[in-house]
């Protein structure tokens, strides 16, 4: 919280002021002069939040108090000293106890410490976004007591609802909204699940059934199947008949010849183991081993078996001879048919037709697979949408139950408070917001001015207690605008309240006693004609001319 400020353009008796938990008053005089510099102090506390109004172009601090430095304290889990130089603006700068620099650090980096200080770790309800919306200072924009949900007059209800829900700890909800919105193009509030017509499975099955039949005729073109691939090339049935004709004589030959070839083959090479003879000499060496043998004997049997080989030799060699001209005769044939074939131009034109039909099956197959490929990626898009939208639809879904449980306990505070404070005599101000985050904001069966600032009051201390919110700010412009007699119970919630709440009170005419007293141990500052914030008042004409 902040604890303490110290600044030597303020007049004497305020060059330090002090703060404390809960309700801090800034106090005017009886006659509720509106010269003092009350609203200014407010904008110095503010700038010790990092605030920007205090040094505004516009301003009375501007235009007749030269630059200075204002030294404060806040005290989270121990002290911090800062200060801040009006001519370096964009700067704050940390310091130990006397003033000595630790560090200068950039407004947005002194910031988000103060954000994380506070515990305020979301981007849209940071220390920036509460001062937009709970510092409720005179000449700013947010003082709009019948929506006092909104930061500015032209605010919008969606964005004050956002707020609110970080404000409440719902970050991640709201983060994975917003991621959402980008992935489908489209804002939460027009979101609609789409209605188009699904792809089935059944057009995707049917081109995968095409594209393997053209496959398959592919591939029995390709094959060495003529007289297939005569009726595939859809040749005029006489050419056909009589080019398979002549294809099939082609082959039989073809295979007959084969078969002559074999046959001539096997005989040769029985023939060639015939050629081996035993020799006299070979018959002359075995009385080496056996002297008893009868190589007379032997050998009578050895031109009687080279005499039945010379027979068989020779009809093998005749039977040769005779395949041998079948293969001729064959070779002949062959040669003929192919002549034949080639005259008549069959093979020329089987060429040209399998390469149109292949190209053609091709080109077919190519359509099919792109039409299938497009076919497929649109499925899987639209998958990938529906379960987008889905997602979608589901987070909004939750998103709308945190909203009506942050907005029953918004209620149910302001009904408790209202209870208190008017003793059950008037109705308590309404929060309502629809699926669309439109709010409705006011007191059922009362629009008078009172009851409005009434309602804008138990509202920020309704936000004060039951969220993150860490300070609350009430100028006097929305202070003298509530009965006053409900002072009392209403500044009783201010000074329960465990975080700090700065307000002004032009002055203590007509107050209880016990209001005086919660007045007095509140007061942090005074002031008065004689007391003004920066001794003079640039307003007075008097202290103009005396030079004050």
């Amino acid at each position: 919280m902040l604890t303490e400020i110290k600044c030597d353009v303020l007049d004497a008796e305020f060059h330090t002021v002090k703060f404390r938990q809960g309700l801090n008053i800034v106090l005017g005089t009886s006659n509720g002069s509106s010269a003092l510099g009350k609203t200014i102090f407010l904008q110095l506390i503010e700038f010790c939040f990092g605030g920007e109004i205090y040094m505004a172009s516009d301003t009375d601090i501007r235009n007749h108090v030269q630059d200075h430095v204002v030294y404060f304290t806040f005290h989270w889990d121990d002290d911090y000293y800062f200060y801040r130089d009006t001519s370096r603006l964009n700067y704050v700068c940390r310091c130990d106890i006397k003033g000595n620099l630790i560090e200068e650090m950039p407004i947005r980096k002194y910031r988000q410490l103060i954000s994380e200080k506070y515990g305020l770790v979301s981007d849209g309800a940071d220390i920036v976004a509460c001062m937009e919306h709970h510092f409720r200072i005179y000449g700013k924009d947010n003082v709009q007591e019948r929506y006092p949900h909104l930061s500015k007059s032209k605010g919008k209800d969606d964005e004050a609802v956002d707020f609110l829900l970080r404000l409440f700890g719902d970050n991640n909800i709201l983060n994975n909204v917003h991621a959402m919105e980008q992935a489908l193009g489209v804002k939460e509030s027009e979101f609609k699940k789409t209605e188009t017509k699904t792809i089935s499975e059944a057009d995707i099955d049917s081109l995968n059934e095409a594209i393997t039949t053209l496959k398959k005729r592919q591939k029995r073109l390709m094959q060495n199947k003529d007289d297939e691939r005569l009726v595939l090339l859809g040749l005029n049935t006489s050419s056909a008949e009589k080019a398979a004709r002549l294809q099939k004589e082609l082959r039989q030959l073809v295979q007959k010849r084969n078969e002559y070839v074999a046959k001539k083959e096997a005989i040769l090479a029985g023939n060639e183991q015939f050629c081996n003879e035993v020799v006299e000499q070979d018959l002359e060496d075995l009385k080496e081993f056996f002297p008893g043998v009868n190589v007379k004997a032997l050998d009578d049997i050895q031109h009687f078996h080279i005499r039945i080989r010379e027979i068989l030799a020779d009809e093998a060699s005749q039977e040769a001879d005779k395949l041998q001209q079948l293969i001729d005769q064959c070779d002949k044939e062959i040669a003929d048919l192919q002549r034949r074939i080639d005259e008549a131009g069959y093979t020329t034109e089987m060429a040209g037709k399998i390469i149109s039909q292949a190209v053609s099956i091709s080109r077919e197959i190519d359509k099919k697979q792109d039409e299938l490929d497009k076919l497929q990626n649109a499925k899987a898009q639209q998958e990938e949408v529906e379960q987008a939208e889905d997602k979608m639809a589901e987070l909004i879904e939750r998103e709308w139950k945190l909203i009506r449980k942050m907005q029953k306990i918004i209620n149910s505070a302001m009904e408790s408070y209202n209870m208190l404070v008017t003793e059950d005599n008037e109705n308590a101000p309404t929060m309502g917001i629809g699926k669309d985050k439109t709010i409705y904001f006011g007191t059922y069966g009362n629009t008078s001015e009172s009851a409005a600032f009434k309602g804008l009051v138990l509202y920020d201390l309704a936000i004060l207690k039951n969220s993150m919110l860490p300070v609350l700010v009430h100028d006097s412009n929305i202070i003298r605008r509530i009965n006053r007699a409900y002072y009392e119970k209403l500044f009783q919630l201010y000074e329960t309240s465990k975080k700090q709440a700065f307000i002004v009170l032009d002055s203590t005419d007509g107050l209880s006693d016990a209001l005086e007293q919660i007045i007095e141990h509140a007061r942090v500052i005074t002031l008065s004609e004689s007391h003004r914030l920066f001794g003079k008042s640039w307003a007075n004409m008097k202290d103009k001319k005396e030079g004050k």
